[in-house]
């Protein structure tokens, strides 16, 4: 009744205010956009706490991170959530923003309410973050339950570095683009170093720019109007010419989905597949 929804209202404001609206480890971490080794790395996180603590302390582990920015955009107050950006936010200089509309609007399709969170998010991180709004680069983008590897930052400023060779390309994964799952140890190791573009869009660990931001906005007409989530309104986008058709990959994934397939789809429908050397990059 009136007095649940009063109590979770608090409980919303209680934890907004334990959170913080500011930047945190503004006094051990100094973010520099002009640096080439800083990156930016956005979070899109719900309520999985335990996964949300292993990818927190596989970011911990990354080589660079400390010259990273990182938002967790969390899509609703979740105690167990809150706590653990509070005790695992202390490698870089951070912050958390919220979208509670799922949480405030239960009513709304799952599928419907990441996909307005997704775009809510993208707009926040390219247009209104003070940190962000100007940042050209890549973004990269990981899920609660994205694992990074410890070396994911320098292989993405090696993808980065190739993209202007790779047109047709929205970005970058750190999915393996071209590796197979069934490879030796040895195949592995051989591949480590490579990289391949491919036809579609991985929606784990990706990363592009803010004229492929530019691209979705531009076309939010047709981006809202197909009902589906927000990797498969790209599909549609892609299939009508208005987003770029590749992305850029390495041949051995950096990034593992530790949690079920969750509420979008995993499309690996990789083909044609261009071979790079990371080292040239």
């Amino acid at each position: 009744g009136e007095g649940g929804a009063v109590s979770e209202h608090d409980k919303v404001m209680r934890l907004r205010s334990e959170l913080g609206e500011g930047t945190r480890n503004a006094e051990a971490f100094r973010w520099d956009p002009n640096d080439p080794e800083s990156a930016v790395i956005v979070m899109y996180v719900h309520n999985r706490p335990d996964y949300f603590k292993q990818v927190l302390a596989s970011l911990k582990e990354v080589k660079g991170i400390s010259k990273a920015f990182l938002i967790v955009s969390m899509d609703g107050m979740y105690e167990e959530m809150v706590s653990a950006a509070l005790s695992g936010l202390d490698f870089c200089l951070s912050r958390v923003i919220v979208h509670t509309k799922r949480q405030t609007m239960p009513h709304l399709q799952p599928l419907l309410a990441i996909k307005q969170h997704w775009a809510w998010l993208i707009r926040q991180v390219f247009e209104k973050q003070p940190e962000t709004a100007a940042w050209t680069r890549p973004v990269l983008f990981l899920e609660e339950d994205h694992q990074v590897s410890p070396d994911a930052l320098t292989t993405m400023r090696s993808l980065e570095a190739m993209l202007p060779r790779c047109p047709g390309c929205s970005g970058i994964t750190l999915r393996f683009g071209c590796g197979s799952k069934r490879a030796s140890p040895a195949e592995k190791a051989a591949a480590y170093g490579r990289a391949c573009a491919f036809d579609g869009f991985i929606n784990t660990a990706y990363a592009f720019n803010r004229s492929v931001y530019e691209m979705v906005a531009g076309s939010s007409d047709n981006f809202w109007s197909f009902r589906d989530g927000w990797d498969w309104s790209l599909f549609h986008l892609m299939q009508e010419g208005r987003f770029p058709h590749r992305q850029l990959a390495p041949a051995v994934s950096r990034v593992k989905n530790i949690g079920v397939q969750g509420a979008t789809v995993d499309a690996e429908t990789a083909s044609r597949f261009l071979d790079y050397d990371l080292s040239d990059g």
